[in-house]
């Protein structure tokens, strides 16, 4: 093979648009939603395009205690040239935290709908702690993420893969 044929090039971008509410509105509520479009193209007409989105808000319940909610989602579409595959992930994010004087517990858990219609519950806890007279900070912490493996992501981390694949969540 020359070296035309086996040279691998890659193109895209992306476009975020975000806003913030920056003064305290009646509900006492704030929040941050986020878009963003993206496209991914290699040399051999491997093409992504992506929607993602993310809507947080959070709600102060009294002086201890803030709910917050946020539902993202990735949608997500790969061509080549030889079949057009869905990788689309949706999460919601319930959680509650709870601040006391020397400590903070984060409680949540996050429902994800994933590719062929699995569901995951992924766990969001958080504990801070000062001990020792305050001169130790104590952080734990559980946090469950799915990886989309997208085109983008993976030929990233691995420019040499093929276009032929079949995107699997982990």
């Amino acid at each position: 093979y020359g070296k035309n044929a086996l040279r691998q090039a890659f193109t895209g971008g992306r476009v975020v648009v975000g806003v913030e509410n920056l003064k305290k509105n009646k509900w006492n509520i704030d929040y941050h939603p986020e878009i963003s479009f993206g496209m991914y193209n290699d040399r051999f007409s491997g093409k992504e395009r992506s929607f993602t989105f993310n809507i947080p808000a959070k709600m102060k319940l009294d002086e201890q205690s803030t709910f917050s909610l946020g539902i993202s989602g990735n949608l997500t579409q790969f061509q080549n040239s030889s079949a057009t595959y869905g990788n689309n992930l949706l999460k919601i994010n319930p959680a509650l935290d709870l601040n006391f004087k020397k400590t903070w517990i984060h409680i949540g858990i996050s429902p994800a709908f994933g590719k062929n219609n699995l569901t995951y519950f992924l766990p969001d806890l958080n504990l801070k702690s000062r001990v020792l007279n305050n001169q130790l900070l104590l952080v734990l912490g559980w946090k469950g993420e799915i990886v989309q493996n997208t085109f983008e992501a993976l030929s990233t981390k691995n420019p040499f893969m093929d276009n032929v694949y079949l995107p699997r969540q982990t």
